[in-house]
């Protein structure tokens, strides 16, 4: 009976383990035969691993990055799921695409507050409206000034006038019907004893919407004169398939368009570019965009509407410049299927004469730069006054070209001039003409002329010099030079030159080995050594004195009494000496919370026990300073810092005597994600005890109490389910076999 209920058992399990292997949701009309076939096909499962073995693995089944869950239709390729929507892959090699949208970058680039304020100068035809301010000012007979704010319905109320509309009229109608309904109570308006004005004061609020394809939708509160260029800023303006062209304004059931590139390009606003209150700005999906590139004055992506063409895209894109070569455009299209060819357009020139130029969506045009030189010009180099390009005359030679360029400098090699002439097969040859006799050849188109620097050419040797001076380095050689004049040309000595040991090396090219003699110098060179000839490719070595002693400095900060910059006086002056030469810790001073850099601002934090380096100077926790320490003082912190995974993190005063414990309390508890056998404090000295190693010190100000988070378990993955039911299976069926075995 045993026997049995352990085969049902065992049977259940294998039950189990085909329900896990198929019970994950299926492609519709798909068996999870055809999907474990599809899988094993695709290489993401071991089939049959589970046959025949009493234990076996699986290869897990790859996440999809996307966050989809892992089911068997996850495994499906999109053409296997019939969803794909890769476009087709170009033949040509992508390249980098560095151009923007015109109107979209503006708007990137721009801020929100081109927004109308509200307050201000408006347009003649600003309706007015309710929220909107009109100041009416009464002067001579009548002395009187109304802020009158328009209601909900558009109305004012006058003493003596009583109501009056105004919902809807602009500043001069508005004052005609004040001026009309005030006659009737102040007759000396019509006599002109009484004078009146009125103005605009504060403007009213407007809620308006901005939709479709634009980058940031919503409803925008905004001030009543606003355009739909400023309320486009507000929405950043349209996104990667938004209009620039067409943006649409629907006002009730009316609706009109308004034109980005008319506020850009032509510098002209729409007679319906200030928004009411309710209006609905859209941006519809954008027209044909085109991308131009090369010599243009700015260079980016247009959008054209129908009736525009080559010529419109040139202005839009600022013209082309200086330097634009004037060569047909060429222009790469898409064709029916995907295929990609280039096109060949008019000139920049013909086309802004108007030439037909239809362009299609897509089109990428590239206005090539002229680069051709001019057959016209010759080019001199080299040392005359002012080298350059020069035009050819008739009877130009090469004499007569060095006095066109200022002539000869000083120091200029007269006696060869080089001429690089281009020849008709493409070849280039070289003639030469010594300029002290005479004017030389003629010259022709494209000849190039250079003139060498005879000192240049005469010092192709040079010696060296390093160690302490001012300017070690390479030195052209002189016949003649001596060791004085190498260190004059250096710059002379550094003061922590050592004068008695100079090394000059000299190799020795026919021995094959290098001259080593020691000089023997003073400051003033004065010595007969510093006559000492030096030969070509010398090596002159000036050590330094290992005696001299350079100033090495430290920087105090912070609340000490005299914060600055001290030099060390001796190599181990200490931490607390260093402290007592500033004066000692100011009254707010917080020592337990100084801290030591080495090395420059930013350097490595130094742990120091502070209060013990000032108890006992000398001691253990007295650091010897060295060349280039901070020391960094802070005030008294009034607070705990508590960070981390608790439920409020923040700063909770310091209170004496509390624990770590009462800090995370104080921040609302541990959150349910808090990692608690993690927890470690950092006291303001930047020591740390954790809760593993036991935190034996209360929280002195300044310290933080961090609360790590607590990694969440890694999934249960398909292959792990798997494995479990195969070791258990493994477990139960060796079970069986020893208790057959014992039975019999």
């Amino acid at each position: 009976m045993r026997v049995i209920t352990l085969l049902v058992f065992a049977t259940s399990l294998y039950a189990a383990e085909a329900q896990l292997s198929s019970g994950a949701s299926l492609p519709a009309g798909m068996t999870a035969e055809q999907a474990k076939e599809l899988a094993r096909q695709n290489g993401l499962t071991n089939a049959g691993t589970t046959q025949g073995k009493a234990t076996g693995t699986a290869t897990s089944i790859p996440r999809k990055s996307t966050g989809e869950r892992d089911t068997l239709e996850g495994l499906l390729t999109p053409e296997q799921r019939g969803d794909s929507t890769k476009p087709p892959r170009s033949p040509f090699p992508p390249k980098p695409d560095t151009v923007f949208r015109w109107g979209q970058s503006i708007f990137r680039a721009g801020s929100p507050d081109v927004a109308a304020s509200y307050a201000g100068a408006v347009g003649p035809d600003y309706a007015l409206g309710p929220g909107d301010e009109v100041i009416l000012t009464l002067w001579g007979e009548k002395e009187a000034r109304y802020e009158l704010e328009l209601d909900r319905d558009g109305q004012v109320a006058i003493e003596l006038v009583g109501v009056v509309s105004l919902n809807g009229q602009n500043l001069r109608s508005a004052e005609a019907l004040l001026r009309k309904r005030l006659t009737k109570v102040y007759s000396g308006l019509s006599g002109g004893t009484t004078q009146m004005d009125v103005t605009l004061g504060k403007l009213k609020r407007i809620r308006v919407y901005v939709m479709g394809d634009v980058e940031k939708p919503g409803s925008f509160i905004l001030s009543g004169n606003t355009t739909v260029l400023a309320a486009l800023f507000q929405a950043h303006g349209p996104n990667d398939l938004g209009s620039e062209r067409q943006i649409e304004v629907h006002r009730g059931s009316h609706m009109f368009k308004v034109d980005i590139y008319d506020y850009l390009a032509r510098g002209r606003r729409s007679s319906n570019d200030i928004l009411q209150d309710g209006d609905l700005v859209r941006i519809p999906r954008k027209g044909k965009v085109i991308a131009i590139r090369g010599e243009i004055g700015r260079p980016g992506l247009y959008e054209l509407l129908p009736s525009e063409g080559g010529k419109e895209l040139l202005q839009y894109a600022g013209g082309v410049n200086a330097v634009t070569a004037k060569a047909n455009l060429t222009v790469q299209r898409f064709f029916d299927n995907g295929r990609r060819d280039a096109v060949l357009l008019p000139t920049p020139a013909e086309i802004l004469s108007g030439a037909p130029t239809p362009l299609e969506d897509g089109d990428s045009i590239w206005v090539f730069p002229g680069t051709d030189p001019s057959n016209a010009t010759v080019h001199i180099r080299g040392d005359v006054r002012f080298p350059g390009s020069y035009p050819v005359e008739p009877g130009l030679t090469v004499g007569s070209l060095v006095a066109k360029a200022g002539g000869l400098k000083r120091d200029a090699y007269a006696w060869r001039a080089l001429i690089t002439r281009q020849n008709e097969d493409g070849t280039s040859q070289i003639l030469r003409h010594d300029l002290t006799q005479g004017e030389g050849p003629a010259i022709q188109s494209r000849d190039s002329i250079e003139i060498a620097n005879w000192f240049e050419m005469a010092t192709l040797d040079s010696v060296a010099i390093s160690g302490a001076v001012r300017m070690p380095g390479r030195y052209p050689w002189r016949t003649g030079m001596t060791v004085k004049d190498l260190i004059l040309q250096a710059g002379g000595f550094l003061k922590r030159a050592e004068f008695g040991t100079l090394r000059l090396e000299t190799p020795k090219n026919d021995a094959e080995e290098t001259l080593v003699e020691i000089l023997s110098l003073d400051s003033s060179l004065t010595a007969t050594a510093a006559d000492h000839l030096i030969e070509a490719a010398a090596h002159l070595a000036v050590p330094f004195d290992p005696q001299f002693n350079e100033l090495e400095y430290v920087e105090v900060k912070g609340w000490v009494v005299r914060p600055g910059r001290y030099s060390l006086s001796r190599p181990d002056e200490r931490l607390s000496e260093i402290i007592e030469r500033a004066g000692g810790l100011k009254r707010e001073g917080y020592l337990e919370g100084a801290r030591l850099l080495r090395g420059e601002a930013d350097g490595a934090r130094i742990q120091v026990h502070f209060k013990d380096a000032i108890a006992n100077p000398g001691g253990k926790s007295d650091l010897a300073m060295r060349d280039g320490d901070t020391l960094f003082v802070p005030k008294i912190p009034a607070t705990v810092e508590v960070k981390g995974r608790v439920n409020s993190p923040g700063h909770i005063v310091w209170q004496e005597g509390r624990s770590w414990n009462w800090y995370i309390e104080q921040s609302g508890g541990l959150a349910d994600s808090a990692y608690s056998d993690g927890i470690y404090v950092q006291y303001a000295d930047g020591s740390v005890q954790t809760k593993g190693g036991g935190i034996t010190s209360k929280p002195n100000p300044g310290a933080i109490v961090n609360v790590p988070f607590r990694r969440p378990p890694e999934p249960i993955t398909f292959k792990d389910t798997l494995s479990g039911v195969n070791a258990v299976l493994a477990t139960v069926i060796a079970g069986l076999t020893i208790m057959v075995l014992l039975q019999n």
